[in-house]
């Protein structure tokens, strides 16, 4: 079954889903947005030279001084870049 839908109408609700509290977004350095559901809380390392996107699965603060913190992303090289540099 293919669900086909507008783009506009997919960023819209997606919109109306993050502000009701129900996902979590953040921007990759080659500006794609991903969403992922609020109640799944982690962290996110992109790699700077191929750009991948991994979760990363550690002690995740609900705050840091004060401030709430909602989604966390970490930068650096990935091992696969690492290895063949």
């Amino acid at each position: 079954m293919d669900i086909t839908i507008d783009k506009a109408t997919f960023y819209r609700n997606m919109s109306l889903f993050e502000s009701g509290g129900m996902v979590n977004k953040f921007e990759s350095d080659d500006r794609k947005w991903y969403y992922e559901l609020a109640s799944n809380k982690h962290a996110h390392f992109i790699c700077e030279s191929c750009h991948s996107v991994k979760c990363v699965d550690f002690p995740f603060p609900a705050s840091v001084d004060g401030e709430q913190i909602t989604s966390a992303v970490l930068k650096g090289r990935c091992k696969e870049c690492k290895d063949n540099s």
